[in-house]
């Protein structure tokens, strides 16, 4: 799958994942492959994906994501900076 973590004037990453999971309004959900289509808002907290056997992690205020045909695109309005 393919994975872009974005904001209007950023890119953060892109790149092969093989999972990623998202802080949805309803919790928090795990994308695979072969998902179905989404677009879902995003709430506070992490979007951690597996990225070569390693696990990352992007702290998100806030945002937006959308699935479809094995690519996940989260845009996110800003980035919690963590010191």
């Amino acid at each position: 799958m393919y994975l872009e973590i974005i904001s209007p004037d950023k890119v953060f990453f892109r790149g092969e994942v093989e999972q990623a999971s998202v802080p949805g309004m309803m919790g928090n959900f795990t994308v695979l492959p072969g998902h179905a289509a989404i677009v879902s808002l995003l709430v506070e907290g992490d979007v951690v994906y597996m990225e070569k056997d390693s696990e990352k992690r992007f702290n998100i205020i806030s945002g937006m994501v959308e699935v479809k045909d094995d690519k996940i695109v989260v845009c996110v309005d800003r980035r919690k900076e963590t010191p």
